[in-house]
């Protein structure tokens, strides 16, 4: 997870990369819990996904976020 300037991104991908798996970046206003955004990575398909390592977003100085 990670908040930043007042909304929390939760990542969310697969286990193992077992077929059919895709990744998503959903976000929620960390004030309301109200969604605020939504990113699936293969919205057409499967097979695309992050690779955290168990590991959450980062973010830089500019508000860029990071996944692997």
């Amino acid at each position: 997870m990670l908040l930043l300037n007042g909304v929390v991104y939760t990542t969310w991908t697969s286990h193992c990369d077992i077929r059919p798996y895709t990744g998503w970046i959903i976000s929620y206003d960390q004030n309301t819990l109200a969604q605020v955004s939504v990113l699936n990575t293969t919205p057409n398909g499967n097979s695309g996904a992050f690779w955290m390592s168990g590991a959450g977003p980062a973010a830089d100085a500019n508000a860029n976020i990071y996944v692997l």
